[in-house]
């Protein structure tokens, strides 16, 4: 199997270190796994496989045509099974990429968080229940965070 893990950023923060761990056990047990950063940020990861920098502007994170069109050119080379979204703009960024590039790689959203803490608005809320619906599975880390 070949996975993409999108992460924000190199970052000494959860999701990264989770998505990090995770890749280094996915590629141990044999599948072949890419960890794509959207933004810029400097910290050592803890995996030993490729990683790919996308350094998108930070002020492009509601509307980077160009960022999603090479998410949508790595899909098309790579041929992931599953695009796994960590946190932040990572889910905005796939499914965006995904809707306007047409690529068929499942998307998957790993949810860690109380996802309804972040949300201050009603379109806040649209925006979020429309992205998690264009996803194929959502992972929650806890039954709490599942229930939130």
């Amino acid at each position: 199997m070949i996975v993409f893990q999108l992460i924000q950023k190199p970052q000494k923060r959860g999701a990264e270190i989770f998505a990090a761990q995770l890749s280094e056990k996915l590629q141990k047990l044999g599948h072949r796994v890419v960890l794509i950063s959207l933004f810029e940020g400097v910290c050592d990861l803890p995996f030993s496989g490729e990683i790919i920098h996308l350094n998108r502007p930070l002020s492009k994170r509601w509307f980077d045509i160009s960022g999603w069109k090479k998410l949508a050119q790595l899909v098309k080379e790579y041929k992931p099974d599953l695009v796994q979204c960590n946190a932040g703009d990572t889910l905005k960024f796939a499914v965006l990429s995904k809707l306007i590039f047409g690529w068929k790689s499942s998307i998957v959203a790993r949810n860690a968080s109380t996802v309804s803490g972040y949300i201050k608005s009603n379109s806040t809320r649209k925006i979020n229940e429309f992205l998690y619906s264009k996803t194929d599975a959502i992972i929650s880390v806890s039954e709490y965070s599942k229930k939130i």
